[in-house]
């Protein structure tokens, strides 16, 4: 059986329900994050129909900050009463996603002082199990991850559009050949290039200020413009790199291979009727391919058992 992991950036999928229905409120209370959290895993799980499913937070603070102090200084949201207000329900709707997650029986992966993107990349670099994976996010950080799909694993990107692969990201950013370089004896792709030279980064200013990532694409593909970038900006693209490609010490490929979740139907539309979210037809068919799922993995176990004893 090929198997499909669905991959869940909770804070990407987070900011995106919350600022989709911003004024959803229940008894004075902004629900946006929950529902539209919600709205998007059954959809997605009625999509794809993967084998498992798990779940990625961040946990700050982060070591990076040890590189750039101000990395995501920008993202600072809590400067006026309005700001705090809205801090405050995003915050009070993580939380009742991560109590739904629990409710579902899918587990969520935290590692203190990284963020979701590190995290996902350790699981697809790891992979040793799914020949298909689904990272729900919009975040492009993740665009390098595309490049590692091959004939033994696809792995594609769920965007608010639909489903984004690397055929798409190679068109979109008229990328046609050489995709990787060495530098000081690390393999680096081209987003990653990008990234660093042209892109604006989470309050880290590019090497290269106004060009932008499709001119640092350009860049890239141009021997002699990429020599030349390299040997006068040496310096600050070997240290960018340790910011970038920061090791986390597990891999968690192998470690986080979980069971098919097991979801409580009882308690989920509890939840969801304690803040008056009404269950839509939606919720109810991916609930119901959880359920079948893991009643065909028990009843697969229990003859694999029979076979061997």
């Amino acid at each position: 059986m090929d198997k499909t992991l669905m991959i869940l950036d909770i804070n990407n999928l987070l900011y995106r329900g919350f600022y989709a229905t911003p004024n959803l409120q229940f008894k004075g209370r902004r629900t946006g994050g929950l529902f539209g959290f919600t709205n998007m895993l059954c959809k997605y799980i009625n999509k794809h129909k993967p084998y498992h499913i798990l779940a990625t937070l961040d946990s700050p603070p982060y070591k990076r900050k040890g590189y750039f102090p101000a990395y995501k200084e920008n993202r600072k949201r809590d400067s006026t009463p309005q700001e705090a207000e809205l801090y405050a329900s995003l915050n009070f709707n993580r939380n009742l996603i991560l109590e739904l997650l629990k409710i579902l029986d899918i587990p969520v992966l935290q590692e203190k002082g990284f963020e979701s993107d590190d995290l996902i990349y350790e699981i697809c670099l790891s992979n040793l199990l799914y020949k298909k994976i689904i990272i729900c996010s919009t975040d492009d950080d993740l665009y390098s991850l595309l490049l590692q799909a091959n004939r033994f694993i696809n792995i594609e990107i769920e965007k608010s559009s639909g489903i984004y692969t690397k055929e798409d990201f190679l068109k979109e950013y008229g990328i046609t050949h050489q995709i990787s370089i060495y530098i000081e004896k690390k393999l680096i792709d081209i987003w990653e290039f990008a990234r660093i030279v042209g892109g604006d980064h989470n309050g880290i200013p590019p090497i290269i200020r106004g060009i932008g990532k499709k001119k640092a694409i350009k860049i890239f593909q141009d021997p002699n413009k990429r020599n030349c970038c390299l040997t006068e900006n040496k310096e600050e693209i070997e240290e960018r790199l340790k910011f970038m490609l920061f090791p986390i010490e597990k891999r968690f490929g192998v470690n986080y291979l979980y069971a098919i979740p097991k979801p409580d139907i009882g308690n989920f539309e509890r939840l969801l009727g304690k803040y008056g979210i009404e269950s839509k037809l939606s919720f109810k068919n991916a609930l119901e391919y959880l359920i079948t799922l893991r009643m065909k993995e028990t009843l697969i176990n229990g003859e694999e058992f029979l076979k061997n004893t």
